[in-house]
């Protein structure tokens, strides 16, 4: 029995078939026998004094000796013993020949079985060195995705925030484009409220004269109201225009001097040195304003009183 693998193997087998490990057996036990050396001479002359003949001769007498049934029976059984030794022998190194060509067997068998365990184990590094590298690239292709997916999530990241920009920058143009037609607008819509004259008064025209300068027809002429301004106030107001004249050497110089109350204020103007009606004169107590049109500027042939107001700023001309 293999005290290695429990396998049963014969009882001359000193290897174990299955594993080739060694198999114990029961040793025999050896008498020691001491063995002296005698020479041949001695132990022959030693046998010759003791039987008191000589070998040969003594051996010629038992050679004819007649061979009894005993004896031959005797030679008979030593032949055989011979024989069986002989046999024993053989079977013995059949049988020995035989365990060692099953021990090179087994030795060769265990060879390949290495050769065949290392050769699995570096397969099986193979493989495994396989797998980590297909492993590291999946990694690297996963990182390099992710990278990627990263990069394109930023890009349009980007171009989102780019657009949301210029939507904004373009909201923002928009609105300063509406905001400023609208402050275009509403200057329009000032200037336009005041450039509008909101009364005019006719001075009227006198026959002509010498070289077409005209006079005012009545003299004093005044002109009174009331107005209220954008933020609801009421004011009075009172235009007085006086026409006075100064004898020159061959001519008569006529002028205007013009007047103008807002509430409690008051303003008047001589037009002495203009002359003929023929400087235009402006007079402005907010929220009113009052410009005196004569003939003959911007080719108009009355004279006339413009009454503008100024609670919604100056006019643009």
């Amino acid at each position: 029995m293999c005290p290695n693998c429990d396998y049963k193997n014969e009882e001359d087998s000193r290897f174990c078939e299955r594993c080739g490990a060694r198999l114990e057996t029961a040793k025999e036990s050896v008498l020691p026998i001491e063995v002296t050396e005698i020479e041949e001479e001695e132990t022959e002359e030693k046998f010759e004094e003791e039987q008191g003949v000589e070998t040969p001769q003594i051996m010629e007498e038992i050679a004819r000796q007649p061979v009894t049934e005993e004896e031959k029976r005797r030679m008979k059984l030593l032949s055989l013993i011979s024989v069986l030794i002989c046999l024993l022998l053989i079977w013995l190194f059949v049988k020995i020949s035989d365990n060692q060509q099953k021990r090179l067997e087994q030795l060769e068998y265990q060879k390949i079985l290495k050769t065949e365990a290392r050769e699995k184990e570096r397969h099986e590094k193979e493989l495994l060195a396989q797998q980590i590298e297909q492993e590291e690239r999946a990694k690297q292709e996963d990182e390099r995705k992710k990278q990627e997916r990263l990069e394109k999530a930023r890009r349009e990241q980007a171009e989102l925030e780019k657009k949301e920009q210029e939507r904004i920058e373009n909201e923002k143009a928009e609105k300063a484009r509406e905001a400023q037609e609208e402050k275009k607008r509403a200057e329009r819509e000032r200037d336009k409220i005041a450039s509008t004259p909101i009364r005019i008064f006719d001075l009227g025209l006198k026959e002509p004269c010498q070289g077409g300068i005209c006079s005012v027809l009545g003299s004093p002429q005044q002109f009174e109201g009331k107005f209220v301004d954008r933020y609801g106030y009421s004011h009075t107001f009172k235009i007085l225009v006086v026409e006075q004249s100064k004898r020159m050497v061959w001519v008569r110089w006529y002028y205007p001097i013009y007047t103008m109350k807002v509430d409690d204020k008051e303003i008047s103007r001589n037009m002495e040195g203009c002359g003929y009606w023929l400087e235009r004169c402006v007079i402005r107590i907010d929220p009113l304003m009052c410009v005196f049109e004569p003939i003959g500027i911007r080719y108009v042939r009355t004279n006339s009183v413009k009454l503008y107001r100024t609670d919604y700023g100056l006019p643009s001309q």
